[in-house]
């Protein structure tokens, strides 16, 4: 009796036992091909960030490229500008140079030479005052 009644037992335990393991194959591979989506889904995101850090690097030497050469030509224009100044102030001095020259001589021919004779509107003056005194003297 006792031995019937564990056959039934161990049936209903090999049956269940059977069916554990199915299951428990069935979610071993269930997890196995989540693991795998996961690995798949992370290795996809790190070859899209991969792809935007190197776009967003790309991008930002671009821009600073473009600004170099703005740089580059806003220098290069103060540099003409620059130049053309230093240019303008050496022939300035140059000028300044030679018109000293030549005011000095002015000053020292006007210094030396000294008109002495009296403006024709002094000498008229001083005719009418004789002529007046000589009619006056009458």
């Amino acid at each position: 009796m006792i031995e019937g009644t564990s056959k039934p037992f161990e049936e209903q335990f090999n049956t269940w036992y059977k069916k554990f393991l199915s299951e428990e194959a069935s979610m071993n591979k269930e997890i196995k091909e989540a693991k795998e989506y996961k690995q798949k889904k992370l290795e996809q995101s790190r070859a899209e960030a991969k792809t935007t850090l190197k776009n967003y690097e790309a991008q930002q030497r671009e821009k600073l490229e473009r600004e170099k050469d703005k740089i580059n030509v806003e220098k290069n224009a103060f540099d003409k500008m620059d130049a053309d100044f230093q240019k303008d102030v050496e022939s300035m001095k140059l000028k300044h140079k030679i018109n000293k020259d030549v005011v000095i001589k002015m000053l020292i021919d006007n210094i030396f030479n000294v008109d002495l004779s009296l403006p024709q509107s002094i000498l008229e003056k001083s005719e009418y005052n004789e002529k007046r005194k000589k009619n006056i003297d009458i």
